[in-house]
């Protein structure tokens, strides 16, 4: 959601130097690695700013003496990191993908018809150019269940968290096949589960689809 509502303001404000900003940011952002972006976030927010805690799921030391709600905001802290720098990567790439979808719709008769009808250029955009532009969005849902898999995997090495990516590294490393064969599993059921996903919005988003 984040995505695809940069590439609205990015194409509500086509050449402008806020487009031109957006792009840039989105392009660098797409382009580096899940690794070293967490890195940076973690001295930005641990270290020059420190605001969040460095690593691990808890506060190890406070975290047994806290209430309900202490507990709750303890393990929020500590997952806002990983869960910004997920997104914001996430985001980055879909931002691209959709603004360029969004820029090969706007040529389209329908949207002359539109604008000849006086509709204003946000109407056009929002009720008009998304849905058509979010198709090829759609096909990347597939692949990005096992791609927050993988992420995660460095993500959760540098921040310590205890997830999924973090055991099947210790998994890999102690030879403990059986974890490595499960999480392979459940690895291709999320592949299975994008994929199906991915299907339903296509017919949610395409009406033709469902008589197909």
């Amino acid at each position: 959601a984040l995505g695809i509502l940069v590439a609205l303001v990015q194409v509500a404000r086509r050449g402008s130097v806020i487009d031109r900003l957006l792009d840039g940011l989105s392009l660098v952002l797409s382009s580096m690695p899940d690794f070293w972006f967490a890195i940076l976030a973690l001295l930005a927010f641990t270290y020059w700013l420190p605001i969040f805690p460095v690593g691990g799921a808890i506060d190890a030391v406070m975290h047994d003496s806290m209430g309900f709600g202490g507990r709750i905001v303890d393990r929020a802290r500590h997952l806002a990191l990983p869960a910004f720098t997920l997104t914001i990567l996430a985001a980055a790439g879909v931002a691209r993908f959709q603004r360029a979808a969004l820029l090969d719709v706007l040529p389209a008769d329908y949207i002359r018809t539109a604008r000849l009808k006086g509709l204003t250029e946000s109407a056009i955009l929002r009720r008009h150019a998304l849905r058509n532009a979010l198709l090829p969005i759609i096909s990347l849902i597939g692949l990005a269940f096992p791609a927050l898999l993988t992420g995660a995997v460095f993500i959760e090495k540098v921040f310590a968290w205890p997830g999924m990516g973090l055991t099947l590294v210790s998994a890999i490393g102690s030879r403990d096949y059986p974890l490595v064969i499960g999480a392979v599993i459940v690895g291709s059921i999320m592949v299975t589960v994008g994929s199906l996903i991915a299907d339903l919005l296509y017919a949610y988003a395409d009406p033709r689809i469902r008589g197909a």
